[in-house]
């Protein structure tokens, strides 16, 4: 894949740079299982990537790049998605990634963790609408968790990003025998202040705080 920037055709540009090369390894398998009610996806991997492309940090000069000699990122995944009864829904993965930083012309960072990149990360869904004969028969409720392991940041390795788990909730309203449904998403309920990655000490990003959604679908 040919190198791209923000500088084309100039001598800063990303296309002065050798093409990023890669190739993906992959085993993977699918089962139906509790009675086909759910399906479940598993795999194992590895990605190689040579030549990246990356800021070369130089305060003087923020708009410079260079390029990394190789990264490598091992790993497994595992989805479950399906219905546990006919109105409780879930969905769950997990994923662990070995991500290694093979070659780069810094010796001392040959072997060590690729930046920004979790080792570790889980998502849970699940969504429970109440019975025909219920009087809340018309509502649904969902409850999710997401966590993402520490990582560490692009220039300094000094400190880790730490790990965070956010709790998410979900209402939803579906009139009978109606095309329409109306649902009230809460993201971030604990209000938990996390930082998706960083750079330095003083360049982290921020999550987003505790927030809220209205959404109206209707199907033809």
């Amino acid at each position: 894949m040919p190198s791209t920037g923000n500088f084309l055709w100039t001598e800063k540009s990303a296309a002065a740079f050798k093409p990023l090369e890669s190739d993906l390894k992959e085993l993977g398998v699918k089962a139906d299982v509790f009675k086909n009610r759910m399906s479940l996806t598993a795999s194992v991997y590895q990605i190689n990537q040579k030549n990246i492309l990356m800021n070369a940090n130089d305060p003087t000069n923020p708009d410079l790049l260079v390029q990394r000699g190789a990264d490598r990122s091992s790993g497994f995944e595992v989805d479950l998605a399906g219905y546990l009864l006919t109105n409780w829904q879930v969905n769950a993965s997990y994923s662990y990634v070995d991500a290694t930083i093979i070659m780069d012309k810094d010796a001392s960072l040959i072997g060590q963790r690729k930046e920004n990149t979790p080792r570790h990360s889980a998502n849970l869904w699940t969504r429970y609408n109440f019975g025909a004969k219920s009087v809340l028969k018309d509502l649904g409720v969902g409850l999710g968790v997401q966590h993402s392991g520490s990582k560490v940041p692009w220039f300094v390795r000094t400190f880790e990003v730490p790990a965070y788990t956010l709790l998410d909730m979900a209402i939803y309203y579906t009139p009978a025998k109606s095309n329409v449904q109306v649902s009230i998403n809460m993201n971030n309920v604990t209000n938990e202040t996390y930082w998706t990655g960083a750079q330095t000490y003083l360049r982290l990003f921020p999550g987003a705080p505790r927030n809220m959604m209205l959404t109206m679908n209707y199907k033809f």
